[in-house]
């Protein structure tokens, strides 16, 4: 590649800057344009109540080094972390009722329903692949095969697992329950998970063009043009590392259009939301586990997280997902948190400390990002339809990001390896 040639990479997420940083390193010329005012994407860190707070991305999944890059940079950085996990041996969580009485229910209750559940489910994988995980979950009740557990242990397995979807089980395949195997534990970085951005962004930081959000990509020459407001850029190649729900908008404009079997993976691929409300108090009046599940089928907020083991405050995050999340989104910020408020006090009652501050996302409604990460649709082969939209279109155009993770989607690591594959592959085809 001689040095006029460059590559433009649309999209300062973790994908992005992984794609970029390798090509960097390599000396290649590239440059990123960035939509938004900062880098990350949804790997952002808010510290507008006085401590870092995870506004997307929450936690290192699977915190083994051999096979997730995310624990190396880590490590490099000497970045100090707190392991959590809801699931594995060092699960960490409380299960109450609606009224606050304590359900006992354990890490090994939950792996038992995983097992019998998953053997139906690998059954269904084949004979019956547009099942979803509420049908396999309600044929295996009925079955009686979970009449020797606790009704509220599979209310919990439900939100672990629209935790880990960000959609609704309806909605999701049976593929799901088979992503995290071989997973370790989680880890919660101190300080604040937007330090992984920063590690990229060091070498980056005079090639990165923020406030850039591109409206047109014409690839019809051998040149390509990126158009983004009034700047035109042009490069060899690009590296689309726009969300799958951004995607699906068509803010960005391809001409040709782009291949029918890439147009068919952005609308069938699973595309959910999840969204937090961040509730710092006075005084901390809950448990110390990580996680606490209300099992309340009326509540809106089910799954709550414990952030002051990471951050060191009395701060508690209620998570939302599917279609409760955006339904939650037409709401004032004082009434959702009016909500939030009622349910603690329905199970804390009087314990419940002055609130001090709030921070409350609303990702559908990010016009950038519209969502949070893709998930397995039901109905749908996902990873056929990962494998599409991450296949390079006329070896110019190259497609990056957690969705377009063949076997496994949705995880930061994930998304950064996808941007390195995307480089090599730019490599081989325009050495240097």
């Amino acid at each position: 590649m001689s040095k006029k040639n460059k590559v433009l990479v649309i999209g300062a997420g973790i994908s992005g800057l992984a794609a970029a940083k390798n090509l960097n390193d390599s000396g290649y010329d590239v440059t990123i344009l960035e939509a938004k005012d900062r880098i990350g994407g949804r790997l952002y860190t808010d510290r507008s109540l006085g401590v870092p707070l995870e506004v997307g991305a929450n936690w290192i999944h699977d915190n083994n080094p051999k096979t997730n890059p995310i624990m190396k940079i880590k490590e490099e950085l000497g970045l100090k972390t707190h392991k959590c996990s809801v699931a594995g041996p060092n699960v960490s969580f409380e299960v109450l009722d609606k009224e606050g009485n304590k359900i006992e229910i354990s890490g090994k209750d939950l792996e038992k329903i995983e097992f019998r559940i998953g053997i139906f489910a690998y059954l269904a994988k084949y004979l019956r692949p547009s099942t979803n995980l509420r049908e396999i979950f309600t044929f295996v009740k009925k079955l009686g095969l979970l009449s020797f557990i606790k009704e509220e242990a599979l209310f919990v397995l439900i939100q672990k697992i629209a935790l880990e979807q960000a959609e609704d089980p309806e909605k999701v395949s049976i593929e799901a329950l088979f992503e995290q195997e071989g997973f370790g534990d989680d880890e919660a970085v101190i300080g604040g998970y937007d330090q992984i951005a920063y590690y990229f962004e060091k070498e980056l930081h005079n090639k990165i063009i923020l406030n850039s959000p591109i409206e047109h990509v014409n690839y019809e020459q051998d040149i390509i043009k990126v158009i983004s407001g009034s700047e035109k850029y042009e490069a060899n190649a690009v590296i689309v590392t726009a969300s799958l729900g951004a995607l699906k908008k068509e803010v960005i404009k391809f001409t040709p259009d782009l291949p029918i079997k890439k147009k068919q993976s952005i609308k069938k691929l699973g595309w959910g939301t999840l969204n937090k409300v961040m509730l710092k108090f006075v005084h901390k009046f809950w448990s110390d586990k990580d996680f606490i599940v209300v099992a309340n089928k009326e509540s809106n907020f089910h799954a709550w997280i414990n952030e002051e083991p990471v951050c060191k405050e009395p701060v508690i995050v209620a998570t939302i997902s599917g279609k409760n999340a955006k339904k939650l989104e037409n709401k004032t910020d004082e009434e959702v948190v009016q909500i939030a408020l009622n349910e603690l006090k329905a199970v804390y009652g009087n314990k419940v400390s002055e609130l001090n501050s709030y921070y409350i996302t609303k990702w559908s409604l990010d016009p950038y990002i519209y969502g949070s990460y893709s998930t397995n649709q039901a109905g749908e082969n996902s990873q056929l339809l990962r494998k599409q939209l991450s296949t390079p279109v006329n070896s110019k155009l190259f497609f990056a990001g957690e969705a377009t993770s063949v076997k496994v989607a949705g995880y930061l690591q994930m998304a950064l390896q996808s941007g390195v594959r995307e480089a090599e592959n730019i490599k081989k085809l325009y050495p240097n």
